[in-house]
């Protein structure tokens, strides 16, 4: 019996590193993401052609919910079996400090290489990318375990998200949360990721843009609880801009939503604070 639980140690020790090393995966290939996102943005402000870069994006965002799907089929079978999807391409790695926080210089040079890298392929190679997509959603769809509660690949981004909203990083959460709304816009968790990038443009003196997102988000299915966040916010930027018919239109919607005493306490500092 001893050497049976000592075995079921070890297997469930072997799990907890899976699913350790793919977590580090994830947030290091979050963070390449999203600096190609910036650089999708700037070349897309200039009016310079993206379509290249888009390429290396849609490669780096089939990776990203790759390692989610790893993550999520990671189990142990009734006898003790670990059980794991094939190893993940490792090619795109960003490099890290000693401290282990990742290098902007060293993804900046491996943002640069994946790029080449890509162009090369469509150069010098056919491209299979149609078929090699049926056929890994064939095998998903005849390897995945039965999951109860398996999370889609948005809801998913959208938890990793949160995490650096939390972390109070609203400038890369931001850019999560919109990179979700343009990849996911029939997804039900878009709603939320558009309310909180309302949240994270705001925390960073955005006021007019979070409220116009929060138009937006207004305009889908929320529950009470953002639609007054929501209502808030636009009460906010009215208040600053004076517009007294806003106000008014605001006011009266909110009072038809029920609000927790942390949203009426915000509601009355709103209401009572002069803008000059």
């Amino acid at each position: 019996m001893t050497i049976l639980k000592n075995l079921g140690f070890v297997l469930l020790t072997g799990v907890c590193l899976i699913y350790a090393d793919v977590d580090s995966d994830i947030r290091d290939n979050e963070v390449l993401i999203n600096s190609l996102q910036d650089k999708l943005d700037a070349s897309q402000a200039k009016g310079d052609s993206t379509d290249d870069l888009q390429k290396v994006m849609d490669r780096m965002i089939e990776k990203q919910n790759a390692l989610l799907a790893k993550k999520a089929s990671v189990a142990v079978s009734s006898d003790g079996e670990i059980v794991a999807d094939q190893p993940v391409d490792q090619s795109v790695q960003p490099k890290t400090k000693g401290d282990g926080t990742s290098n902007d210089t060293d993804s900046e040079a491996t943002i640069r290489r994946i790029v080449k890298e890509e162009l090369a392929r469509q150069m010098h190679a056919k491209d299979h990318s149609t078929e090699a997509k049926a056929e890994a959603t064939k095998h998903a769809e005849t390897t995945a375990p039965e999951l109860p509660e398996q999370k889609s690949e948005a809801m998913a981004q959208y938890e990793l998200a949160l995490e650096q909203y939390e972390k109070k990083n609203y400038k890369l959460a931001a850019s999560s949360f919109g990179r979700i709304i343009k990849t996911y816009p029939k997804d039900p968790i878009t709603a939320k990721a558009l309310v909180h990038l309302a949240f994270c443009l705001e925390k960073q003196g955005e006021l007019e843009k979070a409220a116009v997102v929060c138009e937006s988000a207004l305009q889908r299915e929320l529950d009470g609880g953002h639609q007054v966040d929501c209502q808030l916010i636009r009460l906010r930027f009215a208040k600053r801009q004076k517009n007294e018919g806003e106000i008014a239109e605001i006011t009266k919607a909110l009072k038809k939503l029920k609000m927790t005493d942390e949203q009426k306490k915000t509601y009355s500092s709103i209401l009572a604070k002069n803008n000059n």
